[in-house]
């Protein structure tokens, strides 16, 4: 539901393989805090965040981006991709 959940979440599931996000989320922790996170805990994991706009210099290196309004198509062929690039 929110970052710092998903946060949670990471470091007690040792099988995750991506992480889809949204920039903006509710609470404190932010989409482009998350995938921070992920890079510095857990860098094999891949990162893909979603958004209708990112403001000013809020991003993140090496972090998928696939702005909305997006396909389902578009969604899950970027999800292979980044899987098959694991």
């Amino acid at each position: 539901e929110t970052g710092d959940d998903a946060a949670r979440l990471l470091q007690r599931d040792g099988e995750i393989l991506l992480v889809l996000s949204d920039v903006r989320m509710p609470g404190d922790m932010t989409g482009i805090d998350l995938a921070r996170l992920v890079r510095q805990e857990r860098p094999s994991v891949r990162v893909l965040l979603t958004t209708g706009y990112v403001e000013g210099d809020s991003t993140v290196d090496d972090v998928d981006l696939l702005y909305k309004p997006y396909r389902a198509n578009d969604l899950a062929e970027k999800i292979q991709s980044l899987l098959r690039a694991a």
